[in-house]
């Protein structure tokens, strides 16, 4: 999922001097981690950016005009060891991952609102460790390949207070199984 190049961003690419900037939101239980490959903090959306100079590496963003799940593979690189500890416990899979390209100006000012270029959620993550800093790579997958994946339902009362806990219409499923029903008549029995 991308949004279109507003036109506030076209002009800004046609700018000199223009320098890229990735801004990714990371999804964690704690609360969103929001990072950009530039040394200074950025305001995108109500939301600070801070700046880790450089990301490591995001693969390129693959797209095309069918109905196709695509993924993503980025690369954190220069990670203080001290904050390993949010990737190694907290819980992150399934959670959103947005990455979204900026364009500042010479003077490192942000020219136009940043466009989303990828939206989905993380997969899985290998950490490297190094002595004072480490490396994070993580892969991410589009919400489409959620259409993949079966759903499966019991339609049974526990299965109904899983999703909705206190919803007694499931409640004498089970009973019904082994029921014998007498219809338009009056039961012998």
């Amino acid at each position: 999922m991308r949004s279109s190049l507003t036109v506030g961003m076209a002009s800004a690419l046609t700018s000199e001097n223009v320098i890229p900037v990735m801004f990714v939101e990371m999804d964690f239980s704690s609360g969103f981690l929001r990072v950009n490959s530039a040394v200074s903090m950025y305001e995108v959306e109500g939301n600070n950016y801070a700046g880790v100079g450089t990301l490591g590496k995001i693969d390129p963003i693959d797209e095309s005009t069918e109905l196709q799940a695509y993924g993503l593979q980025l690369s954190l690189s220069g990670i203080p060891n001290t904050l390993i500890g949010t990737a190694l416990t907290e819980h992150y899979q399934g959670r959103a991952l947005r990455v979204l390209v900026g364009a500042l100006d010479a003077s490192h000012v942000l020219l136009a609102s940043p466009v989303l270029v990828f939206a989905g959620r993380m997969d899985n993550m290998q950490i490297t460790l190094g002595p004072e800093t480490a490396s994070i790579s993580l892969t991410a997958e589009n919400r489409l390949v959620d259409w993949d994946r079966p759903r499966i339902r019991r339609y049974n009362n526990a299965d109904q207070q899983a999703e909705y806990p206190g919803d007694l219409g499931f409640e004498f499923v089970e009973q019904m199984v082994n029921k014998t029903l007498f219809w338009g008549k009056v039961s012998t029995i």
